[in-house]
């Protein structure tokens, strides 16, 4: 087997350094909701597993498969009785030592999958059996695999491993193990299924074994609901995310979705017809073929950051067929930064620069002052927007272009540096903003980003269900917002504003009082410097003693007039049991979009 890591040994040095630093500095949170959910089998919870957790963590949205792998890496914390099984999420008792656990089991199927890929690809036919090691290395350096994986703490790689050994025996043709490997893919996300059907239809054209296959393909699926569907919670629930990313904007993309079944459908069927007898056809068919139905769904669909890790191994698998490496790395950086610049903006706050708030080395870092769209301008989005989907197809389309003008065999060039190459840059488009935002001095941190300092402190949701408005806030029709201080060293608040893309006037005063209604700080900006439907933060000299006291804010803008002047976003209901929102003079039952600030060092010891 030839080896697929780079032979130079500071290339091997630096690889293993930046992906050691991603895996201890960040962390998004979707993967310590699903670790901590496991806990349930480890508790004993098994015939009850979605009932007992709709109480403990809110609901589990996936199949079992995930939690029983997850239950089975926790197990040796269990035993060793390092940790509670009831701590609740968001206080891990020791952040570096139980999240970097927890993403070991992404690390482990990461390097798992570069394995079988080295496998895959010396089952290939291909000419140069020296250049059959570079899709493992590929799929090992690839930016986007390493930030799913490594940044992300996506669990997808864990599906995507048994796709890939399913892919493996198909290429050998041994179809019933590649629909039982594909069987246990697709119970993990339902997505394998995407690219089972269009393979086994380029193989298979009697009917009656594609039907055998495909009851097998279902079978550890289909088992699972069995298993639990008479639990009401799993049942009424297991749906609602896939559900939810499917119908996504029906306005923005009905037509898309309907265009990408319709050519998906299509490809099936002229699938089923082809016949193929050359085996390197074949395989080059194989590859291709799941590239382009995975671009297709990632076209139709409000896709997830980590689902993108999904594809990333045929990409890599296409780079034996592409003549020109140099394009190739091009395209893969050019995809690497519209896929950074795309995340960092349709998810601030949560998959952007934040992320190393939240990772292992929490407690022994700065936090990070900005977020990815203060560096990321949102106005390059439809831009880039496009050039991501063209990524999502770029080997088909690379390869069709050398075919159709007949290029030339690839020049000789060092692969192993344009590959190094690209591993730096495609991560450098997310780490070194991270760098910047950790280091930069606070006065210009504000000037991109006015909750800079906020940024900086523990952040507590009190409502963050944005709904609708409070109104026009103008001369004397002010917004007030009581809540509570759960804890010590209150220092700030944030608020969701809006302005409709109006053009706007006026100074808007915030204020604080305490609970007898004692003004403790005002503050004011110009309408004009804030935002649409962005929070906009109101800090204050911290409160060292807060915990369980009671406090007011008001927002005014007394100069404002109707028609040119802000609004807040706020609740339908009154959601937010310790507090009322006040318009004018009167109670409402709504409640403002509210966050609080506290200084981490008397959060911890509340804690």
């Amino acid at each position: 087997m030839t080896s697929f890591f780079f032979t130079k040994k500071w290339q091997i040095i630096l690889y293993f350094f930046v992906i050691g630093s991603c895996y201890f500095l960040f962390d998004q949170g979707d993967m310590n909701h699903t670790a901590l959910s496991s806990y349930a089998y480890l508790k004993g919870h098994f015939s009850d597993f979605y009932s007992y957790n709709k109480v403990v963590v809110g609901g589990n949205d996936y199949l079992p498969s995930i939690y029983l792998v997850y239950a089975f890496f926790n197990a040796p914390l269990t035993l060793l009785d390092f940790f509670s099984l009831g701590q609740q999420i968001g206080s891990p008792l020791n952040p570096l030592v139980q999240i970097a656990w927890w993403k070991l089991t992404g690390a482990v199927f990461f390097f798992a999958s570069v394995f079988i890929l080295s496998k895959i690809s010396n089952l290939l036919e291909y000419e140069d059996f020296v250049d059959r090691k570079y899709p493992a290395l590929v799929f090992a350096t690839a930016p986007i695999a390493i930030f799913c994986v490594f940044i992300f703490s996506g669990y997808d790689i864990v599906g995507l491993l048994f796709s890939l050994i399913g892919f493996y025996f198909y290429l050998q043709r041994k179809f019933l193990r590649f629909a039982l490997f594909f069987s246990i893919a697709i119970s993990f996300k339902y997505f394998a299924l995407v690219i089972f059907v269009p393979l086994l239809l380029l193989a298979e054209k009697r009917l009656l074994l594609i039907l055998i296959y495909l009851v097998v393909a279902l079978s550890f699926t289909l088992m699972q609901f069995l298993v639990y569907w008479h639990d009401p919670v799993f049942s009424g629930e297991i749906f609602s995310l896939l559900l939810g990313k499917i119908h996504g904007n029906v306005n923005t993309l009905e037509y898309l979705k309907a265009l990408c079944l319709f050519l998906y459908t299509i490809g099936c069927v002229c699938l089923y017809f082809q016949k193929i007898d050359s085996k390197s056809d074949f395989e080059r068919m194989a590859i291709f073929t799941s590239i382009i139905s995975y671009g297709l769904m990632f076209c139709s669909v409000i896709w997830h950051p980590q689902w993108l890790i999904l594809m990333t191994p045929f990409i890599a698998l296409s780079f034996l067929y592409i003549n020109n490496k140099k394009v190739f790395v091009i395209c893969e950086l050019f995809g690497m930064l519209a896929y950074i610049w795309l995340i960092v903006n349709i998810w601030p706050y949560n998959v952007d620069l934040g992320m190393v708030n939240r990772g292992p080395l929490i407690d022994h870092i700065p936090k990070v002052l900005l977020i990815g769209s203060d560096l990321y301008s949102i106005k390059a989005l439809p831009f880039l927007r496009v050039v991501f989907h063209v990524y999502l197809f770029f080997p088909v389309l690379i390869f069709l272009y050398e075919r159709l003008k007949k290029a030339k065999a690839r020049e000789i060039i060092n692969i192993d540096n344009i590959i190094f190459s690209r591993f730096s840059i495609g991560l450098a488009f997310f780490l070194l903003p991270v760098i910047f935002s950790l280091f930069v001095p606070l006065s210009i941190a504000k000037k991109l980003n006015q909750l800079a300092f906020l940024n900086t402190q523990k952040e507590i949701v009190i409502q963050p269900k944005a709904e609708t408005i409070v109104g026009e806030i103008y001369k004397n029709y002010s917004i007030q917002q009581t809540f509570k201080s759960e804890f010590n060293g209150l220092t700030g608040v944030s608020f969701m504003l809006a302005n409709f893309g109006r053009p706007v006037s006026g100074i808007l005063y915030m204020k604080l009082y305490d609970s007898d209604d004692n003004l403790l700080k005002t503050s004011f900006v110009d309408v004009k410097k804030v935002s649409d439907n962005q929070f906009y933060g109101f800090e204050f000299p911290e409160l060292v003693d807060s915990k369980n006291k009671y406090y007011r804010l008001e927002l005014a803008i007394p100069d404002g007039e109707s028609g040119s002047t802000l609004t807040a976003w706020c609740s339908k209901q009154d959601e937010y049991a310790d507090g009322e929102l006040i318009i004018k003079t009167a109670e409402v039952a709504e409640d403002l979009v509210l966050n609080v600030y506290y200084n981490p060092k008397h959060f911890k010891k509340d804690k």
